[in-house]
């Protein structure tokens, strides 16, 4: 903004000083990042429930193993096992909720690649099902693993896809597949969600809704791009630093 903009103020108007100015955009990005921060806290939150569930259900069916006349040991271990590992995943999740309320940048950790792509999968498989619209998977073996939090990751992966789901409301074949493909790029690991059914008609990554992933790419030093034409459809495509090591 321009601080000689008549045309914003009017003429003979009291022109704001710069400082007004910048106080005004600071206030601007900080409702924006804390909105987001808002936004983001209650989706990790949303992914607490999944766990706490097969934790309780693990323990529950280990204690009625181990109180049968003869006690199934090791499907009583297996159970547990089950739910250390849920339980590992809450603690994941839980240290990056006071990561975002602390504004500390994403943790930069192994992420597999492979795991994170079959976890949102398998989230939507409900909507998919009740949409008539198949996810398919085409997963590099070099794509392996990406360095950043696995929480952040698996929700910027997580809101491309449900918005890509209910973007079939509007497509003219609402029973064409949604892909997903990743790849190896140099130094980056590229995972791009396409939509055969749905064009994009010009518009932008906030018209898909989109903030959210935007915002937890950029964090972790990625790009990402929405791209489409009549005949290829839309395609949402993230890249993520490869994991060194």
């Amino acid at each position: 903004m321009e601080l000689d903009d008549v045309s914003m103020f009017g003429a003979g108007a009291v022109r704001p000083s710069e400082l007004t100015l910048r106080r005004a955009r600071s206030n601007l990005e900080r409702a924006s990042r804390l909105a987001l921060v808002g936004e983001l806290v209650t989706a990790v939150t949303h992914d607490l429930r999944q766990p706490l569930t097969a934790i309780e259900m693990n323990i529950s069916a280990a204690t009625a193993l181990l109180r049968r006349s003869a006690p199934a040991i090791d499907d009583a271990i297996a159970a547990l096992d089950d739910a250390l590992s849920q339980q590992r995943r809450m603690g994941d999740t839980l240290q990056t909720l006071l990561d975002l309320v602390a504004h500390r940048d994403p943790r930069r950790e192994r992420c597999d690649v492979g795991d994170a792509v079959q976890d949102v999968v398998t989230l939507v498989q409900g909507d998919s099902l009740a949409r008539h619209v198949p996810v398919e998977l085409a997963i590099e073996a070099d794509a392996t693993a990406i360095s950043g939090d696995p929480v952040l990751v698996r929700q910027a992966l997580l809101n491309i896809l449900t918005d890509a789901l209910e973007a079939t409301s509007l497509s003219e074949r609402k029973d064409a597949p949604i892909r997903i493909e990743t790849r190896r790029a140099g130094a980056v690991v590229e995972i791009a969600v396409r939509h055969m059914g749905v064009r994009a008609d010009g518009a932008g990554l906030d018209d898909w809704g989109l903030a959210l992933a935007r915002s937890v790419v950029a964090a972790h030093g990625g790009t990402i791009a929405l791209t489409g034409t009549a005949e290829a459809g839309v395609s949402v495509t993230t890249t993520w630093p490869l994991h060194a090591g």
